[in-house]
């Protein structure tokens, strides 16, 4: 950490949420604070310099949003066997990066065996994302990693819209949820989907939309595809599964998965996978003590968009769910205890009422003593 950095000046970080802050009006400060990464800023506009980094490490990947203010021109390098993607949230005046024009919707990889050169803008805000290769290489099929790789150096990168618009929410959403979780054993849980979810937010927008592309399977073989991956899918209800194993499971690359799902079934391995988990999680609210549990278990970590995302398909929201489960066992409670007591003759028979107040207005049917 530079020594001019001043972690205390703004919102400070959670304790135990593993952010670390930092804000600086030093251009030279400003290089020092990403750890790891060896780089120069010169400033190339007048003015007085602001910066800020808020940075957090998932296991061996390391996520940060960048702010600076004033035109930079930045030089770098990173060690080898990782690959550092940038995508721009704003950007205010011209830039190149590594001498080709950017207007924010390129991914910048950072990477690569000469190092990186950035003119910024006046004016950027910027998430980066440092992944090891290996993961990456597992997440990405044969062509893919073949793609990627050719151009050895650092360099922009097009992608989708689509693809660059997740890749932001995925980094951005992990350490607004982060902020929020102080308990360790629940961000130990989380860290893991949350791995599993950025790297394939990272292949997906490295790889860009998938087309057909001159696939050509015949139609019974797409269904055999298809119909392996679904087979896996709900092999073992209690572990969430990821594209990548769904690819493993058919023995196809993730191009010809995403035809085959799209050709076979009309939705994306990734839709399938969504709907699977919500109905686990859907399933799992009538056993699990609370809504975070269902949905850590089948896999969402973000539960502001498990809860949206829950409603769409269910058009309930889970603690609703949650609480009708809980308003039935309280039901079956005082029916047991009804029928206990009811046997003995020396009191009153139970007497069936019904009440109006239950959670979000149900109404439960209740047996209670008439003495």
């Amino acid at each position: 950490m530079a020594a001019g950095a001043d972690l205390n000046d703004g919102e400070p970080c959670p304790s135990g949420s593993g952010l670390r802050f930092a804000r600086t009006r030093d251009v030279d400060e400003q290089a020092a604070l990403l750890r790891g990464w060896n780089q120069t800023y010169n400033q190339m506009s007048p003015g007085a310099f602001k910066g800020s980094i808020l940075e957090t490490d998932l296991g061996a990947i390391q996520i940060f949003p960048e702010v600076t203010s004033n035109s930079l021109h930045q030089t770098g390098a990173l060690p080898g066997g990782t690959c550092a993607v940038g995508i721009p949230i704003g950007m205010k005046g011209s830039a190149t990066f590594c001498g080709t024009a950017c207007d924010g919707s390129q991914l910048h990889i950072f990477s690569g065996a000469s190092g990186f050169e950035f003119y910024s803008p006046e004016e950027l805000d910027i998430v980066g994302v440092v992944i090891p290769q290996a993961h990456l290489v597992r997440a990405l099929d044969v062509r893919e990693t073949d793609n990627f790789s050719q151009p050895a150096e650092a360099h922009l990168r097009t992608t989708s819209a689509r693809c660059g618009r997740q890749l932001r929410e995925t980094a951005l959403s992990i350490l607004s949820v982060l902020s929020d979780t102080a308990d360790p054993v629940a961000r130990a849980a989380m860290i893991v989907l949350m791995m599993r979810d950025l790297t394939a937010s990272v292949a997906d927008a490295i790889a860009g939309d998938h087309h057909d592309n001159g696939i050509r399977i015949p139609q019974g073989h797409r269904w055999q595809i298809v119909d392996r991956a679904i087979s896996f899918a709900h092999d073992d209800p209690g572990s969430p599964v990821s594209i990548e194993d769904l690819c493993a499971a058919a023995g196809v690359s993730r191009r010809t998965l995403q035809y085959c799902f799209n050709d076979v079934l009309g939705v994306s391995p990734a839709t399938y996978l969504k709907a699977v988990r919500l109905n686990g999680a859907r399933r799992s609210l009538k056993e699990c003590r609370s809504v975070t549990e269902a949905a850590t278990l089948w896999g969402f970590w973000h539960f502001g968009r498990f809860a949206a995302d829950y409603a769409t398909m269910s058009a309930s929201f889970p603690r609703r769910h949650s609480a009708d489960r809980m308003a039935r066992a309280e039901a079956q409670s005082e029916l047991d205890k009804a029928i206990s007591v009811g046997l003995s003759p020396s009191l009153g028979r139970p007497q069936l009422v019904e009440t109006v107040g239950a959670p979000y207005g149900s109404r439960t049917r209740l047996f209670r003593m008439k003495i």
